[in-house]
């Protein structure tokens, strides 16, 4: 049987071209947290930021958590909840996963602060004439959700404006995720992320 002749060779229907690797998160080291702490004291973003770097939680739980999700005395949170845009409408809807809706353990330091953050709030809600707001970082002043979209440029402009390395928000989990394996806690238990993985 005579060979027959391609006109063209199957080779080049193959996809030779490596795919493009994704950029590395932007990570950071406990002096450049400390610093971004220390520039958003006393700033909007200061509670949401130490929040979502306390625990790792995304921005979408950090944005819908309510006051009654924590249990302070318990040093718990439930995550129940998380704010999504969609078609450029901000809802609230369940987690995508049963693994995303957990209780967080949380560390001392930000038992105390949500604390003071508690009060605070109450005195924010009472001038404002808003009653009870649930939304622990609700939008001021009418106490609504914030669009997740306008939080994440508010977060950028601060970073820059305290000279640290570009980080997203998204990047705090990352960094915080960093920091639990930096301090000796076993890959497989960050992964698993249990109740007691923030106890500090």
């Amino acid at each position: 049987m005579k060979g027959k002749k391609l006109r063209q060779s199957p080779i080049l229907d193959v996809q030779t071209t490596p795919k493009a690797r994704k950029a590395e998160i932007q990570v950071l080291d406990d002096e450049q947290l400390a610093a971004l702490f220390r520039y958003l004291e006393g700033r909007p973003l200061y509670m949401p930021v130490l929040l979502a770097a306390s625990t790792g939680m995304r921005r979408g739980e950090v944005l819908a958590v309510r006051w009654c999700d924590i249990d302070l005395d318990r040093a718990e949170l439930q995550v129940a909840q998380v704010a999504e845009l969609v078609a450029r409408k901000v809802s609230i809807k369940e987690p995508k996963t049963e693994r995303s809706r957990r209780t967080i353990t949380l560390p001392e330091r930000l038992v105390e602060e949500l604390r003071s953050w508690r009060k605070e709030h109450s005195s924010l809600c009472l001038g404002l004439g808003l009653g009870k707001v649930e939304l622990i970082f609700p939008r001021w002043p009418d106490g609504k959700l914030i669009d997740p979209s306008h939080f994440t440029k508010a977060f950028s402009r601060e970073v820059a404006a305290a000279k640290l390395p570009h980080v997203t928000f998204h990047g705090l989990r990352h960094t915080h995720i960093t920091h639990l394996l930096r301090s000796g806690v076993p890959v497989h238990v960050v992964s698993a992320r249990p109740a007691t993985l923030t106890r500090q």
